[in-house]
């Protein structure tokens, strides 16, 4: 079976309000699928059923061919920063640690050599390992950005999910994100990331997939009219300026 991740005639609610209607979508592993979208649009509520943690009005979703509960222990997810406490006291290898605790934060825990030796290592492959002994605090966004993915790469996943790893950090980080996640992807990962840089996702993306509640577009990654107009409810005029839709 060639097909990560199966979505079909998924229908999901928030807080009474339709978010997602009727998506039937296909993630083959080893794809890097960016999903785009307006805001309100439902892209992390559709990342959020993928990951189980809501249910849905109707459809289904299989992970390589089971269910979302037997299939959790090989994903992995980078939410937003904002929901983050950066103030919290604990290092970048520690919080990488993290990953390997079955519940909870265990203050007086004493992790293995091995435990250490990987998180070393994730952190080495996304440019953190000389920065394993600073508190979280004293990172930039683009390096908390990167730590949140180590963290994730520790659990050794075969589908890594993330929710907008490039909002509000500057174009350089950006950058430097997708290219850690490309070369995450070329290792064999399954990379499945929300975002909003339309520019980072055409280069990036082996495939572009675009909801505005309902499924609108999946394909190659390229700016169509029909992405654009979905993106910002009117059309563009690449030579400048404009046309309401």
């Amino acid at each position: 079976m060639n097909s990560a991740i199966s979505v079909k005639n998924l229908s999901v609610s928030y807080k009474g309000v339709e978010a997602i209607n009727d998506i039937s979508l296909e993630i083959n592993k080893g794809e890097f699928v960016c999903i785009i979208g307006p805001n309100g649009g439902g892209k992390t509520t559709f990342l959020n059923a993928v990951l189980g943690f809501l249910k849905p009005n109707c459809g289904g979703i299989e992970i390589f061919g089971g269910n979302i509960k037997k299939a959790r222990s090989v994903m992995s997810y980078v939410p937003q920063t904002a929901v983050i406490d950066r103030s919290f006291p604990i290092t970048v290898i520690e919080t990488v640690m993290t990953a390997f605790l079955r519940s909870g934060l265990h203050p007086f825990k004493l992790y293995k050599k091995a435990e250490r030796e990987r998180a070393l290592t994730v952190l080495q492959k996304v440019g953190l390992d000389s920065l394993a002994q600073r508190q979280i605090s004293e990172l930039s966004g683009g390096e908390f950005q990167r730590l949140l993915i180590a963290r994730a790469l520790a659990a050794n996943p075969q589908i890594l999910l993330l929710d907008e790893p490039t909002a509000n950090i500057d174009a350089a980080s950006a950058d430097k994100i997708f290219e850690i996640l490309a070369e995450i992807n070329l290792s064999g990962v399954t990379v499945v990331t929300v975002t909003h840089d339309l520019s980072v996702a055409v280069s990036a993306a082996s495939r572009l997939v675009c909801i505005n509640r309902e499924l609108v577009y999946c394909g190659s990654p390229e700016l169509t009219d029909e992405i654009i107009k979905a993106m910002y409810g009117r059309q563009i005029n690449l030579n400048g300026g404009y046309t309401d839709a």
